[in-house]
């Protein structure tokens, strides 16, 4: 069975910037805010509360308008992402 992550691409007003974190294993990569969806919860309302859980930021504001979010499977990942892009936040 597959998880879902949910997350937000979190980019400058310049767009030119994008808030990473680091995970909090020692092997941990570097990765935009996501995690995983807990049942019956909303795609958006998991990652707007990964990015609150982990940056403290709320970001619901900045999300682009009428775009639907990005979905990914990972090679041999046990995951789907679901990513959702957040521009204009001051970095």
């Amino acid at each position: 069975q597959t998880a879902a992550v949910c997350g937000i691409l979190i980019l400058d007003p310049s767009a030119q910037f994008c808030l990473l974190v680091k995970g909090p294993k020692k092997r941990s990569d570097w990765s935009f805010p996501k995690g995983k969806k807990r049942h019956l919860e909303e795609a958006l309302v998991a990652a707007l509360r990964e990015v609150r859980e982990e940056t403290g930021l709320h970001v619901k504001s900045f999300l682009l308008p009428d775009t639907p979010p990005l979905q990914h499977t990972p090679y041999m990942a046990k995951q789907t992402w679901c990513v959702f892009i957040a521009r204009g936040v001051p970095l």
